[in-house]
C-alpha cells in the first residue's frame, strides 16, 4: 500500500512540471504564473494596459530602467517585502525623476517582476516592442 502512495505522489509531481520550452503551452503557463505574481502586487493586465506609456521613447527608457533594477537586490527586497516600488531609492540610484517613477510605477513594477522572475514570453514581447 505504501508503494502505491509513493507512485501516485511521484506522478502528481511530474505532471505539475511546466511543459517543454518550445511549446505554446509553456508560454501560456508562464503567462498564468506572471498574472498570479502581478495580482500579489495589485496589478492586473487591464490596469497595466491602461497605464502603459504611449510614447516609444518613454517605454524604451522604462524597460532599460527595469532591466537594471531587476538585478538590484535592495530594490527587489523592498518590492517583495512591501509590495511597493521604492521610488526614492530608484530615483537617487538611477538618476530618474520622482514624477516619472510615480506616473509609471505600475508599468515599472510589472517589468521588474517579469525580468526578475524570467518570464520569457513577456520579456520576448517587450524586447520586440522596444
Amino acid at each position: 500500500m505504501k508503494s502505491e502512495k509513493t507512485k501516485s505522489t511521484v506522478l502528481l509531481t511530474e505532471e505539475m512540471k511546466l511543459p517543454s520550452k518550445d511549446s505554446s503551452v509553456y508560454d501560456g503557463a508562464q503567462l498564468l504564473i506572471y498574472e498570479k505574481e502581478l495580482k500579489k502586487y495589485g496589478i492586473t493586465f487591464r490596469k497595466l494596459a491602461d497605464k502603459a506609456p504611449v510614447h516609444k521613447v518613454t517605454r524604451s527608457k522604462l524597460v532599460t530602467l527595469a532591466k537594471k533594477t531587476s538585478t538590484d537586490e535592495d530594490v527587489l527586497i523592498h518590492i517583495k517585502s512591501k509590495k511597493r516600488l521604492p521610488i526614492t531609492l530608484i530615483s537617487l540610484r538611477y538618476d530618474i525623476t520622482v514624477k516619472v517613477l510615480k506616473t509609471h510605477k505600475l508599468y515599472i513594477m510589472a517589468l521588474i517582476i517579469a525580468y526578475s522572475e524570467s518570464i520569457e514570453p513577456v520579456i520576448n514581447w517587450i524586447d520586440e516592442q522596444c
